[in-house]
């Protein structure tokens, strides 16, 4: 548990030193004047959307640029009425000179990173524009993030920062974005300003066309943003994070889909990582470069480390072993937490508990991504669904409940037994991240259950009867103890 602990921190150690070069080190990147505007295509991978594709064509129609410069490639994967919502949303805005493209595949072949490749052979821009369907790009966009692709030849994509249309809808929405937040703000523009590796985000950025396919265009992994990344950078390209403008999109407002999101987020980095790590150690890049990458691309282990520490605790204060290193290990997480989020500003402080309640309720979801990219098996694009305005529930495409919700609550009971046994027992190094993570865990699978379509809780099947058992027999182990 000491060595776990012992590297987990250096992970935390290294975001502490992101947010110190965030706050020192200033960008020295200036935009071109432009006077020709270039040519710019617009990449929408769309999968049943329904909810908020309209919208983003209409914004896209809205943009303070020339256009008859601008192309708008939509490949749409849809199975239901969304095909006819694009259609409508094209016709609706057909009186501009911009043109669009509606794409229809025989099938999903390479989720969104096929429908980027399909959407490159029909563009004709210089530049390419990537956005989610669920995003709303300001006006000002592309005039906002052209004159950096124009002022180095070597650039090969600027990511702005995400702005979110949900953030105060609920506490769930809330933790996320203060995650996001210090992941643009803090990661994102010190790997900027330092020369680091820095991935594109898979929407709200802008490509210049040449490197896209100088890199070998979009392969089909789980991160295809992040995958792109790291081959473009090691053929010497370079990607760079302007904090404006800012472009708004949506949070998942369901647990299930917030979990699918992170899941593929930790899928991804760790799948990138097998497949580049190696090259980008070998290569000629800087120590610094290096150290930054790998810790980049492994950077959801430690929640793996987490895990493993929880379930090794019960034993530890059944044993009554000593806690302080273990201690040490969490306080200094919660020191790290409470400096990075600082450096936001002192009023997103306020927000510091729906972070660490959210991030924290992660741990057995991510930890399994990681084990599952770790033994190489493959899983299916699962894309996050969107509701858009208004209340989501009741809407189509809420996600049913996973069984692994269960396991949460279940392991969320042992934890939250767990630290009463370790005050029992004066064992108080152990009292305050098992009760974090033990309330953590059972508010990800509750809150699971509870945003469930009501369909589940009628008509169970066996497994889902043993494991609602499994739950009752937790919590009753819980109270005992």
């Amino acid at each position: 548990m000491v060595i776990l602990g012992s590297i987990a921190s250096l992970y935390l150690l290294n975001y502490v030193f992101l947010a110190a070069v965030s706050c020192v080190k200033r960008q020295r990147l200036a935009g071109a004047a432009v006077e020709d505007w270039p040519h710019v295509s617009i990449h929408v991978p769309v999968y049943n959307e329904r909810y908020v594709v309209g919208r983003l064509l209409d914004a896209l129609a809205e943009l303070d640029y020339p256009s008859e410069k601008l192309q708008v490639d939509v490949v749409d994967d849809s199975t239901d009425d969304t095909t006819t919502i694009v259609s409508e949303a094209i016709r609706r805005n057909s009186g501009t000179s911009i043109e669009f493209l509606h794409i229809r595949r025989g099938g999903r072949w390479g989720f969104k990173a096929g429908a980027l490749q399909e959407a490159l052979k029909a563009s004709r821009g210089e530049f390419i524009a990537v956005f989610d369907s669920d995003f709303v790009p300001p006006r000002d966009f592309l005039r906002g993030v052209i004159p950096y692709l124009l002022s180095d030849e070597r650039i090969a994509a600027v990511q702005v920062r995400w702005e979110h249309l949900n953030r105060e809808s609920s506490f769930l929405t809330q933790g996320q974005a203060l995650s996001l937040d210090l992941h643009f703000e803090v990661e994102q523009r010190a790997r900027s300003a330092a020369s680091f590796f820095l991935n594109f985000n898979g929407t709200a950025g802008v490509w210049r066309r040449r490197c896209i396919e100088e890199a070998g265009g979009w392969r089909p992994f789980l991160a295809e943003d992040l995958e792109l990344s790291l081959r473009a950078q090691l053929r010497g390209w370079r990607i760079v994070y302007i904090p404006e403008p800012a472009c708004p999109g949506e949070l998942p407002p369901q647990m299930e889909a917030a979990k699918r999101q992170q899941y593929r987020w930790a899928y991804g980095a760790i799948e990138a990582a097998k497949a580049h790590l190696a090259s980008i150690l070998r290569s000629s890049l800087g120590w610094g470069v290096k150290l930054q990458a790998f810790l980049h691309l492994t950077r959801h282990i430690p929640q793996l480390l987490f895990l493993v520490i929880l379930m090794l605790t019960p034993l530890a204060v059944l044993l009554g072993l000593p806690s302080g290193s273990v201690f040490l290990s969490a306080s200094w997480a919660l020191m790290s937490a409470v400096l990075v989020s600082a450096t936001l500003g002192v009023r997103r402080l306020k927000e510091l508990p729906q972070l660490t309640l959210f991030t924290t309720s992660m741990t057995l979801n991510n930890s399994l991504a990681v084990i599952e990219a770790l033994l190489g098996r493959k899983i299916p694009f699962h894309r996050t669904p969107k509701f858009g305005e208004g209340e989501w529930r009741g809407k189509r495409y809420i996600l049913p409940l996973d069984f692994h919700s269960y396991f949460e609550v279940a392991l969320g009971a042992a934890l939250v037994a767990t630290a009463f046994f370790a005050t029992f027992k004066a064992l108080y190094g152990y009292v305050v991240y098992t009760s974090i993570a033990g309330i953590s865990l059972m508010y990800a699978g509750l809150l699971s259950i509870y945003h469930a379509p009501k369909s589940e809780y009628s008509g169970l099947t066996a497994r889902g009867k043993v494991l609602r058992v499994m739950i009752l027999l937790m919590l009753a182990l819980a109270i005992f103890l």
